[in-house]
């Protein structure tokens, strides 16, 4: 036994059990083993008690032992091809029950043939490694027939077992197998089964087993495993952040891509002429030597621009590294035969290795063992950064004489070594790269022309990094592209066109590094930059995806057509509903006979505008596959896949195949075109002539008239202009839409329409009104009685915000009027009231209801303090207020300056009279648009409500402060009267302030429906449907003196006392 980290052994327990192969400990300490092969039993260690016992007796050894959460003891006898099971519970010793297999060897699922180990999880399944049936299987509690989860007969096969012999589930139920007979341990994931360790054959090195036969993970995920034929027990450290890499191991889908197209991060002013080096550290610092200047630049926190420049002594570095504390280790080894330091902490430079030649890899291993790659020496050196002793350089890899052999280099270049120590070394000229595990001078080919699997041929590989999975990514120089392994091999990942200069390739690029995203970056060195390539993490398909659906049709010249954009041909398309059962990556795949392109929508398609609502769009023409969609769709949400063609109006059939996880339920939305009519005609000399332009005279012409008839829905009138040219009105109806179509341009006011006359005439009454409201409130709270506290200060104000925004509502009808009328009205006119006009109306309106509010809360403070209210404190505050509340509430409406402007649209020539003039059929269509996003939609409508809902709040709960707060004094000063009796007084004394806030909430609810009204809604067939609700929301700033003066004995006498005085001082 081994005790918390312990090397030595702290404990050895004696016993008489003989030829063991299993062994389970419970939480107690309590430890089962196995004694069957030759005394038939299975013996418990007693921990309390340090004693043995005999728990269950069987006719076999155990290879599985487990002791489930009902105390139930499981044991697997390959002998007999059965797992038996007692409960530890039963005091009958020979209670022993069949849990899975028949006692038959065969491969039924009811049968097993040689189990292995054994785990049970909190459910009670029993999951068996099915050794000589090269499989593992799933028994479900009282279940007799099991479930193949893995190996070839699997329901989704993707590792073949060779005598599992082991098995363990982690916390999210992944299977991890000991694979005996193929020396390894592998385990299960998003993406099905990997190996994890052992993964390089047969053998005794630190990275290989021979027959391992269990495993076990300590509380850290570190792995141990008896490596049987080697006698002995490895231990393998899980990856993870405990070791404080300085550098991004990113884990990849294994369908990940990077942008073929990279961009210039930093160009030849920046990194000087060919830059070798690069290095991304893991808080995406970014270090690249100028070789030029002897500098570091560095870029720190995603910057574009170079945060810091570190000048140096050091000449042409090759390569350089970076430690989590910042350090910066540097080549320097060309002309000054050293590799140097930058310690970040003093900014100073050491010399920390002497070398012979240049380091053209440099890497610092998780022991602090520096390591140099020097071409020029066909060797890799190493020494302990922390050996006081500069001059103990030892060998890592390489003999120092040039050849091919494994143990051999001929001009190494870049270097990595991971947390187990393993050296991998790109080796130039050899065109190959060699990886060396700890103690072993021969190398084993992993890539390259002698690799065991041969996917790739490299041509000087110079720069290799390992990802998370310890998938190898290598910079191959000689072909100028980076490629990289994965489950089937390898491919080319970027740099895949050739050599050039364009954003798709590389000219001798030498090192690359990632960001903490996946982001490549590549030292482009021929081309003097530093390129960057983003990775496409949408493009990540989940490998259980499997063929859900294949979609067949065809485009013909009946299909429907749209332009995919204003500067194109018209295109045939097809338009197709997906309906996604659940949520996951799903991959669209067309061919056919034409060239397709594809482009898949959220919700909608709408011709008028291809780029709305658009997700995803490819082309990719020359392949079998000629569009491949890769995108996440989530459930209960409508998809529209559009199929079109490269070239305009190609036509022919194609074919979609969709991938995924789950069912896709495609509907065709679009629906052909038919012929209605084939009109023909001859042109002669006797036609009609005109002149079609200055060059082209004597044009003989005839003119049709056309008459639509539709069966079908009108176009929308959402949609204003043509399809280049065009608005799609959104949520909110104002008065330009409820007018517009009322209206009659160059026609004068007189000739209008009753409605408009009428409504001309109720505005000016409402002005009217509204004028004596805010006179009469303005004699009354102007009045030095009124203004004793804020509440006079307030409605004083508000007198004035009423009249101004009866104005700004006069001003914005008779706007909309005149400017309809008279078409040719300025466009400065036009857009400085269409930007201007609406806010400033809706900023009198909201503060005309927010000083109401505030009168309510003095109101209630003042029942609250009672004869302690400031009087003079109140006031003060009413005056801040009153200045601040107009910019706060500004504050929530300044954007619709920017989101506001004018729409312009002019039609052309009548196609349909050719008798008719230029000036009759050239029209200027004018609106006031707004460009809202969805999330600036939904802030305005939040808005809206904040300020008519805000300040009924307000006053409702005010009032309803005012009452029971005054009948709650009044109940202690007058104890011959309830609670309930005092509320009903205060209620009849105060009813007042609770039927104001709701009359203005009733008037101002219109409002409120015609602001989320759809802009598209035709208003011109009830037109006072919704004109009438527009000018009775206007009708609170109308009602100040009605609601606040009249119901009021103070201002009511204030009121009196003022217009008395007027009337004195005015001459009879």
């Amino acid at each position: 036994m081994w005790h918390e980290e312990s090397v030595s052994p702290p404990k050895i327990i004696s016993g008489n059990f003989t030829g063991l192969y299993s062994l389970f400990v419970t939480s107690n300490g309590d430890i089962y083993i196995d004694d069957g092969y030759y005394n038939g039993r299975v013996q418990k260690w007693i921990a309390e008690t340090n004693i043995f016992v005999t728990v269950m007796n069987i006719s076999s050894q155990c290879e599985g032992l487990f002791v489930d959460i009902n105390d139930t003891l499981y044991c697997s006898m390959p002998d007999h091809h059965q797992v038996m099971k007692r409960s530890l519970n039963d005091p009958v010793m020979a209670s022993n029950r069949v849990a899975a297999g028949t006692g038959i060897g065969g491969s039924d699922s009811n049968q097993l043939d040689g189990p292995g180990g054994i785990f049970v999880d909190v459910n009670l399944d029993l999951y068996v490694a099915d050794c000589d049936n090269n499989r593992v299987q799933l028994f479900q509690p009282e279940g007799s027939n099991s479930i193949t989860v893995a190996g070839s007969s699997s329901q989704n096969p993707t590792i073949a077992l060779f005598c599992p012999t082991g098995i363990i589930l982690d916390a999210e139920k992944y299977l991890f197998i000991v694979d005996q007979d193929n020396h390894r341990i592998v385990g299960s994931g998003l993406n099905g089964f990997r190996c994890l360790v052992g993964c390089y054959g047969m053998g005794s090195q630190s990275n290989q087993l021979v027959k391992p036969f269990s495993f076990s993970f300590d509380n850290s995920g570190n792995m141990f495993v008896p490596d049987r034929n080697n006698h002995r027990i490895q231990k393998f450290l899980l990856m993870k952040d405990s070791f404080a890499l300085s550098f991004n191991q990113p884990k990849f889908c294994p369908t990940a891509i990077w942008n073929s197209n990279g961009f210039t991060f930093a160009n030849q002013s920046i990194v000087g002429q060919y830059p070798a080096a690069i290095f991304v550290s893991s808080n995406n610092t970014i270090y690249v030597p100028n070789r030029q200047n002897s500098t570091i630049v560095m870029w720190q926190d995603d910057s574009v621009n170079p945060t810091k420049i570190i000048p140096g002594n050091f000449t042409e570095a090759n390569s350089l590294f970076v430690t989590s504390n910042g350090d910066i280790y540097i080549d320097d080894g060309y002309y000054n035969g050293r590799v140097q330091k930058w310690i970040a902490e003093t900014n100073i430079f050491v010399t920390v290795m002497n070398v012979s030649s240049e380091c053209a890899g440099l890497f610092v291993d998780i022991n602090d063992t520096l390591y140099c790659s020097m071409p020029d020496h066909h060797q890799v050196m190493k020494r302990s950064l922390n050996d006081t002793v500069m001059t103990s350089n030892r060998v890592a890899a390489g003999t120092g004489i040039e050849g091919s052999d494994s143990n051999q280099f001929n001009g190494p270049f870049g270097i990595f070594v991971d947390v187990n120590l393993d050296l991998y070394v790109a080796d130039c000229a050899n065109n190959r790269v060699q990886l060396f595990q700890p103690g072993v001078k021969n190398g084993i080919t992993v890539a390259g022309i002698k690799s065991e699997y041969l996917t790739i041929v490299l041509l000087c590989p110079t720069g290799i990094i390992l990802d998370a999975e310890k998938y190898l990514f290598i910079m191959d120089k000689g072909n100028h592209r980076i490629v990289g392994s994965g489950l089937n091999g390898f491919r080319c990942l970027v740099g895949c066109y050739g050599m050039g200069s364009q954003s798709k390739q590389l000219n001798y690029p030498f090192s690359l590094s990632f960001d903490h995203s996946g982001n490549m970056f590549v030292t482009d060195t021929s081309n003097h930059r530093i390129q960057k390539f983003k990775y496409l993490k949408r493009y990540c398909l989940n490998t259980f995806s499997v063929l859900q659906k294949t979609y067949s049709s065809s485009l013909t010249n009946k299909n429907q057509m749209y332009y995919r954009d204003c500067h194109k041909e018209a295109f045939y398309y097809e338009s197709i509903q997906m309906k996604i059962t659940k949520s996951g990556y799903y991959s669209f795949r067309g061919s056919g006979d034409i060239d397709p392109y594809g482009s898949i929508y959220k919700i909608k398609f709408n011709p008028l505008d291809p780029s709305d609502n658009l997700l995803g769009q490819d082309y990719d023409g020359g392949s079998d596959i000629q569009f491949k969609l890769d995108i996440h769709l989530a459930a209960d949400l409508i998809y529209v896949l559009v199929v079109t063609t490269f070239d305009s109006k190609e036509t022919g059939n194609f074919s979609i195949d969709v991938w995924g996880e789950n069912e896709v339920i495609p509907d065709r939305l679009s629906t052909p075109v038919n012929i209605q009519l084939r009109y023909s005609l001859k042109l002669t000399d006797d036609s009609p002539t005109y002149y079609r332009d200055c060059q082209v005279p004597q044009c003989h012409y005839e003119t049709l008239q056309i008459h639509v008839n539709t069966t079908g829905p009108k176009q929308s009138s959402c949609v204003i202009g043509d399809q280049c040219n065009f608005y799609l009105k959104g949520i909110g109806l104002t008065l330009d839409d409820i007018l517009r179509n009322e209206l009659q341009p160059n026609i004068v006011l007189n000739n209008q329409s009753f409605s408009i006359k009428f409504s001309a005439g109720l505005t000016i009454i409402m002005f009217i009104a509204g004028l004596i409201n805010s006179i009469l409130s303005f004699i009354t709270f102007q009045h030095k009685d009124s203004q004793q506290v804020g509440c006079g200060m307030y409605l004083l104000t508000s007198s004035m915000t009423s009249l101004l925004a009866i104005s700004m509502f006069i001003i914005k009808f008779w706007f909309v009027v005149l400017t309809h009328i008279n078409v040719s009205t300025s466009l400065s006119v036009l857009r400085g009231g269409c930007a201007y006009i609406e806010p400033i109306l809706k900023l009198f309106l909201y503060l005309d209801g927010w000083l109401n509010a505030c009168v309510a809360v003095e109101r209630a403070i003042l029942i609250f303090k009672g004869v302690k209210f400031d009087k003079k404190k109140s006031k003060s505050i009413a005056r801040r207020t009153i200045l601040i509340l107009p910019f706060c509430i500004f504050g929530t409406l300044i954007h619709e300056l920017v989101y506001r402007q004018l729409f312009v649209y002019e039609t052309g020539l009548d196609k349909i009279d050719m008798n008719k003039t230029n000036e009759d059929t050239n029209n200027r269509y004018v609106s006031c648009i707004t460009h809202y996003s969805p999330s600036i939609q939904d802030y305005n409508t939040a808005i809206l409500f904040f300020h008519l809902v805000g300040p009924f709040i307000v006053n409702l709960f005010s009032a309803l402060f005012i009452i029971f707060g005054g009948a709650h004094q009044r109940s202690m000063a007058r104890t011959n009267q309830n609670f309930k009796e005092h509320v009903k007084e205060q209620f009849c004394e105060h009813k007042q302030l609770i039927i104001s806030p709701i009359v203005l909430l009733v008037l101002s609810i219109p409002r409120l429906i015609i602001s989320l009204l759809p802009g598209c809604a035709k208003t011109s067939e009830n037109l006072w449907l919704y004109l009438g609700p527009y000018f009775i929301s206007f009708t609170p700033s109308m009602l100040i003196f009605l609601i606040f003066v009249f119901p009021s004995e103070l201002y009511m006498k204030a009121f009196k006392q003022s217009f008395n005085r007027i009337r004195r001082c005015t001459p009879s």
